[in-house]
């Protein structure tokens, strides 16, 4: 499916070898990857859905995948939490900060309890699954420039990043990767527009979070 627009589905056919129709389940083996984020998961400027770092991760590391990556979306509802708690995962990747940033949608004092309750209603269902808490990646013009509640994009990185680094004390699936150590200062020049990553910055993203969560996918849970 397209990986960015509104797709619609038109008539379906379904034709048997002999002529009549037939449907069977396909047996999938692969483990379930589950991506929640932004636009920045979603990858509008990607070539294609098979460009999104998601899907390149996903292939690179012999994963089916699930990619909720909500452009200016990603603001912890509840409804998403129950459903990736509610979804095949053997491994699950949130990242959280930049529209939370963008829309003023926490201020310092409810985003860090937003975080956790979003993270504690998916491993209600997925008591042992790694999860993995990414922060933002690199924005030049939001790193120092507060929004309308206060917050700079470096303090939402640090609140992300501070309630990911205390929940992993007592929970060691949690895992948190600094967005800077994905894509930083000196990848800038990879965005197209100061915010999104064009078509090479989604490869380098791709290259160093398959780096990271290879190590996960092969612990025992």
């Amino acid at each position: 499916m397209p990986h960015y627009g509104y797709p619609r589905l038109g008539e379906l056919r379904l034709i048997g070898g002999d002529g009549a129709p037939s449907v069977a389940p396909i047996a999938e083996r692969r483990p379930h990857l589950v991506v929640y984020g932004s636009s920045i998961s979603q990858c509008r400027e990607a070539p294609g859905p098979t460009e999104t770092w998601p899907a390149l991760v996903a292939r690179s590391g012999g994963w089916n995948l699930r990619c909720l990556g909500f452009g200016a979306q990603c603001h912890l509802d509840p409804t998403v939490a129950r459903f990736i708690r509610d979804s095949p995962a053997d491994l699950i990747v949130l990242g959280v900060g930049i529209n939370i940033y963008g829309a003023a949608s926490f201020s310092a004092r409810s985003l860090g309890p937003a975080l956790e309750g979003f993270i504690a209603t998916i491993r209600s269902g997925h008591p042992a699954t790694p999860i993995v808490v990414v922060t933002p990646i690199v924005s030049p013009d939001r790193e120092a420039s507060p929004n309308s509640v206060g917050l700079t994009l470096a303090d939402i990185r640090a609140l992300v990043a501070q309630t990911a680094r205390q929940l992993s004390r007592a929970d060691p699936h949690l895992t948190l990767v600094d967005g800077l150590s994905i894509l930083g200062a000196d990848d800038a020049h990879l965005l197209v527009d100061g915010l999104h990553p064009g078509p090479e910055g989604y490869a380098l993203i791709a290259e160093r979070m398959l780096a990271r969560l290879d190590p996960l996918a092969a612990l025992p849970r």
